[in-house]
């Protein structure tokens, strides 16, 4: 049988480690820096599996980087950030459809 493995133990704990001190530390930071720890850890990931992706979700990592990348310059304006994550989830969501087989025929 094949081995699907995407992450190393090392890797897992490294990420959920991230996201346990980032609830911590997410007390006492500005409300909009939940969306900014959010995406570094969805990098993280990334980051982590990119090489071991099936090309579908190689092809996701890539549409969304620069998306990602974008949100990242606009932290202080909470409007242009909303349109990132706006952006981000319309992706996620086409992806979400065709990787399901959830596409309608016009």
């Amino acid at each position: 049988m094949k081995d699907t493995t995407i992450l190393t133990e090392e890797e897992a704990v490294e990420l959920f480690v991230y996201l346990l001190a980032t609830a911590r530390v997410q007390v006492d930071d500005p409300v909009h820096y939940g969306p900014m720890r959010l995406l570094a850890a969805a990098e993280t990931l990334r980051d982590f599996m990119a090489d071991r992706a099936s090309v579908r979700v190689q092809q996701l990592f890539k549409e969304t980087e620069p998306i990602i990348n974008d949100a990242h310059s606009v932290i202080n304006d909470v409007e242009k950030l909303s349109a990132e994550l706006d952006h981000l989830s319309n992706i996620i969501a086409q992806y979400l459809v065709k990787s399901n087989g959830l596409e309608r025929e016009s």
